[in-house]
């Protein structure tokens, strides 16, 4: 009953005007829609030959083993080869943990793993953390091979926004965008900063994940897909709420 009149009180609120904002709870681990197919097409690359090349992205179910612990391999399979992301889905604070990810041949490691999703996600969450990045083979246009990149006790900063958008499969303009900052220095002295964007819709769909690198004052996209359809079988929902700007949880 109190979970009904939270929502009708915001939908109250919608139909005069007033501007929403989206809770999205901690979905469980099927939240994540473990072992089913989504169409998802290459955004952005540092090789300029792999946008616009589609393909398909699986979390899970395969785990594999980095440094004595268990996470998903989510996998992307697109045309001319494959993109990694390692994620751990953390029941005790709610959260999706990211360990590192690949495409082409670039391999980025984060020990210890990062907060790529806190839940619940509400409209300005912060939250803030550090660890080690270790970038290998990475390659940027007009740029000379850079090799291995490690930033010691990297900052990161991340924050939750909401956001409208638009990809292949359509506009959505109730969404929620994730970004976290990896800030530090490689070579000891040399400032490089390490964006990820998350945008997630009202299902925990991830819609887009996008990384760029900001280096000597440069900004680099590194890679990002975007979602091409809609899944054709029905998923399951996250739990979620609309809200206004917060102040309807304590109802």
């Amino acid at each position: 009953m109190k979970k009904c009149l939270i929502v009708l009180l915001a939908y109250g609120f919608l139909l005069s005007g007033t501007v929403l904002a989206l809770e999205i709870q901690f979905p469980g681990e099927q939240g994540f829609f473990i072992g089913e197919e989504m169409t998802y097409t290459i955004s952005d690359s540092s090789n300029k030959q792999l946008i616009n090349q589609g393909g398909i992205l699986t979390f899970g179910p395969t785990k594999v083993i980095i440094d004595n612990t268990q996470y998903y391999d989510c996998v992307f399979e697109y045309t001319s080869g494959t993109a990694h992301f390692f994620i751990q889905i953390d029941k005790t604070s709610q959260a999706a943990l990211l360990k590192g990810f690949t495409f082409a041949k670039t391999k980025i490691t984060l020990t210890p793993t990062v907060k790529m999703l806190a839940y619940p996600l509400i409209t300005d969450k912060k939250w803030s953390e550090n660890t080690n990045v270790v970038a290998e083979n990475v390659e940027l246009p007009d740029m000379p091979p850079l090799g291995t990149l490690e930033m010691q006790q990297a900052t990161v900063a991340s924050k939750v926004t909401a956001s409208s958008l638009r990809v292949p499969a359509g506009y959505f303009n109730n969404s929620l965008m994730v970004e976290s900052k990896f800030d530090g220095k490689v070579m000891g002295q040399i400032p490089l900063t390490l964006v990820q964007r998350t945008w997630v819709n009202e299902k925990n769909i991830w819609l887009k994940i996008y990384f760029e690198l900001n280096f000597f004052s440069k900004i680099i996209p590194l890679f990002g897909i975007e979602l091409t359809a809609l899944p054709v079988t029905p998923v399951q929902s996250a739990t979620y709420l609309p809200i206004i700007w917060g102040k309807l949880k304590k109802i």
